[in-house]
């Protein structure tokens, strides 16, 4: 069987909901994919914080999930 594989990058910056930063992540696992592999790429401060410093977060999340295919109209995994 076939499989598909998709990279996101995870961007999160303190002081916003979390779920804003996966949001995009929750919606592929709901669509049957699943997590491969996930790599932390650091954060970064761009000092536009109300201290001087706002940093955000950055992680590589690797999905895959089986193929899937059309037959009659009908969507299901190959």
């Amino acid at each position: 069987m076939a499989k598909e594989r998709k990279a996101l990058l995870v961007h999160y910056v303190p002081g916003t909901p979390a779920e804003e930063a996966v949001e995009e992540l929750n919606r592929h696992l709901a669509d049957d994919w699943a997590v491969v592999t996930t790599t932390a790429l650091g954060g970064a401060a761009t000092g536009a914080g109300p201290s001087g410093d706002e940093y955000h977060f950055v992680a590589l999340v690797v999905l895959e999930r089986e193929e899937k295919r059309a037959v009659r109209g009908f969507v299901s995994p190959s």
